[in-house]
């Protein structure tokens, strides 16, 4: 049968690839998976390993690539120029994906219509879909779950008691389409020393201001959020992406590191200044920000 002939596919692959295939059961069905995200999330965990010299980036370009070529991924495009976008999973290949990841502790997925989930102490990866954050024991979402490097939330309510942000060891921290509470505080931000991603991405709702411990994170790669950036974000050395939708300050060229900057009413007072300071990002390879 068609499961069959998908467990087939699977397990012709190479490790990494499967790797990076299970990684897809952290979405919900029918979610446009942006690939620059996704890519950078397969960074962020380690499940691209670069030779020197070679971009990451481009090597997960590769990865995503033979995915679609195994028709394991299904193509989403850019409407205004074709590019590949994106992709999506097909229903049958997310099930497949869902029941090897149980089957192999890949990850843990909380939800509505979602099969129990593995010991908590073994948690690797966390995604928690379509409900009430606080509904989750927090004595178990601390100390029961010590091993956690990754945390998606999908159409979340998360209020300021949420405990993800204590995770020690958390790696990847996406929160999507979420909602919080009002007068949530992100100050914790700040102690999560091993993030390598974080994106905030909520469509507009009222999401908290990002606080100035930002800056703590010396090991992040990846910072995709909205709201106001705080002037902390100038020490992340080892940012190579930044996407946001207001201004950057001041000492932008200090991320020398970067290679893909997108803003949305990226300079508008300060013009000149930010053009100048484009100047010192050598390895940048990506620009795109609009001004008003």
């Amino acid at each position: 049968d068609t499961m069959t002939i998908l467990s087939f596919s699977y397990y012709d692959l190479p490790p990494h690839l499967r790797t990076c295939l299970l990684y897809l059961s952290t979405y919900p069905e029918d979610y446009v998976i942006r690939k620059d995200s996704l890519i950078w999330k397969w960074v962020a965990e380690g499940f691209i390993d670069g030779k020197q010299g070679t971009r990451l980036f481009e090597l997960g370009e590769r990865y995503f690539n033979d995915l679609i070529n195994r028709s394991l991924i299904q193509v989403v495009e850019n409407d205004l120029d074709g590019t590949v976008s994106g992709c999506r999973v097909h229903d049958m290949v997310l099930d497949l994906m869902r029941k090897l990841s149980s089957e192999e502790n890949f990850i843990a997925i909380l939800g509505d219509n979602v099969e129990a989930t593995p010991a908590p102490s073994s948690v690797r990866r966390l995604a928690n879909q379509n409900r009430i954050a606080e509904h989750i024991n927090s004595e178990t979402m601390v100390t029961g779950m010590p091993k956690v490097r990754s945390y998606t939330a999908f159409k979340c309510f998360i209020d300021s008691r949420d405990q993800f942000l204590r995770f020690k060891l958390l790696r990847v921290l996406d929160i999507v389409d979420c909602s919080f509470e009002k007068g949530c505080h992100l100050e914790h931000l700040g102690d999560l020393l091993h993030l390598r991603y974080l994106r905030i991405a909520c469509q507009g709702r009222d999401v908290p201001e990002l606080p100035k411990q930002i800056g703590n994170l010396k090991l992040l790669q990846t910072l995709d959020v909205e709201g106001t950036l705080p002037a902390s974000i100038v020490h992340l050395t080892e940012l190579v992406r930044l996407c946001a939708d207001k201004k950057v300050p001041d000492g932008i060229g200090k991320l020398v590191s970067l290679e893909e900057l997108r803003i949305l009413n990226g300079c508008s007072d300060k013009a000149l200044k930010f053009l100048k300071e484009l100047d010192s990002l050598r390895e940048l390879r990506v620009l795109e920000f609009t001004t008003f």
